[in-house]
């Protein structure tokens, strides 16, 4: 059993635990010292339990394959080249007590306490105008870094989509982001596909990954392309600028819950004229000499 003090042999080093980090859906991170340079990471590794009890045998075969396909992702790329791209880099992984395990980058915190800070304190933003452009080129980097990479197939066809960015995912060092945890990764369709796995969390996702479009076989089927990522991406951006999720979102929510509301995801995903509105109010406090970075001509961004 993984606890502090427990030391861990992997492919590249040694690691010693040296303290909890957190835990998500379905994987558990630990702050791990590197032998014997001392260098601290953060190591994932896949748990078997949740708030409803202990795993299926099913349930445990698709948390390990989850992280397998992280890691398998994440070897894509050199740390040179996932720093660079914004995506958090892979360091290390293996097998412990029959489970991968991956070694990351330890980074400070992720976007959601950011987040709970402009929720806190509505009057201030907790970064300034310059960090929040940087915020989202970053980000834009790490997907299009992520959209543009070969899949297994080498088909021109089929790019990768993330389908799972969230504040949760996305991790702050040094003032600047790095997109992690790969589980739902999947190579789709650069238009649109047929699928009966979505992989994402709703309160997160675009409204075409949690409608169904079409049934085949007596099973749902889902419609989407990648962009679903970009739909995200304004997501984060929205809440960070407001402190609130959108309206669209809470529908959607409201829809999974009760399964009653007639839904076309033609027909929601965008802004209310009050929302928009809102964030109009926002970028220019923002980007106003008195609310963030002067000389971005608020007058036009918010307009």
């Amino acid at each position: 059993m993984m606890k502090k003090g427990t030391v861990i042999s992997l492919e590249k080093g040694k690691y010693e635990i040296t303290g909890f980090i957190g835990e998500g859906a379905y994987g558990v991170v630990w702050e791990a010292r590197r032998i014997p340079d001392g260098e601290i990471f953060a190591l994932k590794t896949v748990q078997f339990r949740d708030e409803r009890g202990i795993y299926s045998f099913q349930q445990k075969e698709a948390v390990i394959g989850k992280l397998e396909i992280e890691i398998a992702f994440l070897k894509k790329f050199s740390a040179e080249e996932s720093l660079a791209h914004h995506i958090v880099p892979l360091v290390d992984s293996g097998i412990y007590e029959e489970k991968p395990v991956m070694v990351m980058m330890r980074c400070d915190h992720n976007l959601n306490t950011v987040y709970g800070k402009r929720v806190k304190n509505s009057q201030t933003f907790p970064f300034d105008a310059q960090t929040f452009l940087d915020w989202i080129a970053q980000t834009a980097k790490a997907l299009l870094k992520i959209h543009s990479t070969q899949t297994e197939d080498k088909s021109e066809d089929r790019i990768y989509a993330l389908r799972d960015l969230k504040f949760d995912n996305v991790l702050c060092k040094d003032s600047n982001l790095y997109l992690s945890d790969f589980g739902t990764v999947k190579p789709i369709r650069r238009k649109l596909n047929l699928t009966g796995s979505i992989g994402c969390t709703p309160e997160w996702a675009a409204p075409e990954m949690l409608i169904p479009a079409a049934y085949e076989n007596h099973e749902v089927k889902y419609s989407f392309s990648p962009k679903v990522d970009i739909y995200a991406l304004g997501l984060m951006m929205y809440a960070l600028i407001t402190g609130k999720p959108t309206a669209a979102q809470k529908l959607l929510g409201q829809y999974l819950l009760v399964k009653q509301i007639e839904l076309k995801y033609g027909e929601v995903g965008g802004l209310t004229g009050e929302e928009r509105q809102i964030l109009r109010e926002n970028l220019w406090r923002l980007f106003s000499a008195g609310g963030g970075t002067v000389g971005f001509g608020a007058e036009k961004i918010c307009t």
